[in-house]
């Protein structure tokens, strides 16, 4: 946006005393408002809440983003973590188990990522198969709830992004420096 806050026209002296062709000037003192506010804002259009909005130059920008979708997978990888953990705890029992649930309890106490969860229940439901009771009905829910808590936190690192948006939809403009600009045009009478 920018406003012109005056305008004059300067009428400057002929060229030759024969002439009636002159320069005319045109000076106008106008403000830019193109400098954009970095830093915290809120977009009251939209409330206090969901107008909250952090304006970064494009660089520190890219790294912000970069950086949540790291740390998502970071807490994703340290949740998981905690997942198998009490999963381990919820599973322990004093009676007598078969060597598959140990062979499991096992893979939950030491893997440590849900691919490798899912990958090692699959070799084991593979190994297992025609030893154990009920073998698929106590090893593919393992593999599919770990596969799909891998793609949540894979679709959350890479939807991260959408906490950023493109410095088109929504501005706050700084009044910045003042701009004369003084525009020179020749004009014939």
């Amino acid at each position: 946006m920018i406003s012109i806050l005056s305008a004059a026209i300067i009428q400057l002296p002929s060229v030759t005393a024969e002439s009636s062709t002159h320069y005319q000037s045109t000076a106008t003192l106008t403000t830019t408002m193109s400098s954009i506010y970095t830093g915290p804002w809120i977009n009251w259009s939209q409330g206090a809440i969901r107008g909250a909005v952090l304006t970064l130059p494009s660089r520190e920008g890219g790294y912000l983003t970069t950086f949540i979708a790291t740390f998502i997978t970071i807490v994703g990888a340290q949740l998981w973590r905690i997942i198998s953990f009490i999963l381990h705890q919820a599973r322990s029992s004093s009676g007598p188990q078969d060597g598959l649930h140990h062979q499991q309890q096992n893979i939950f106490r030491n893997t440590s990522s849900p691919a490798g969860v899912a990958w090692a229940f699959a070799l084991q439901a593979w190994y297992w198969r025609g030893r154990a009771q009920r073998l698929w009905v106590r090893t593919i829910p393992w593999v599919c709830f770990s596969l799909g808590y891998m793609l949540a936190i894979a679709a959350a690192a890479v939807f991260s992004s959408r906490t950023s948006e493109a410095a088109g939809s929504a501005r706050l403009l700084v009044e910045g420096s003042y701009v004369f600009s003084v525009l020179y045009y020749y004009m014939a009478e």
